[in-house]
């Protein structure tokens, strides 16, 4: 949790055809959801990162 923002990353399996990251992002008043964003990308391995590291 940062201020009144929730982060949570996920890598979902069987939602689509190969394996996806998921970053859900809530924005929260008075300990309820307000608003919410999403974020949804194909999960890439290690070698193909510029860094060499894993995205989750």
């Amino acid at each position: 949790m940062q201020g009144d923002l929730v982060f949570t990353h996920s890598i979902v399996h069987g939602w689509a055809p190969n394996p996806v990251v998921i970053v859900d992002i809530f924005r929260l008043e008075n300990g309820r959801t307000v608003e919410h964003w999403d974020v949804i990308q194909d999960i890439t391995s290690p070698d193909a990162t510029v860094s060499g590291n894993p995205m989750v």
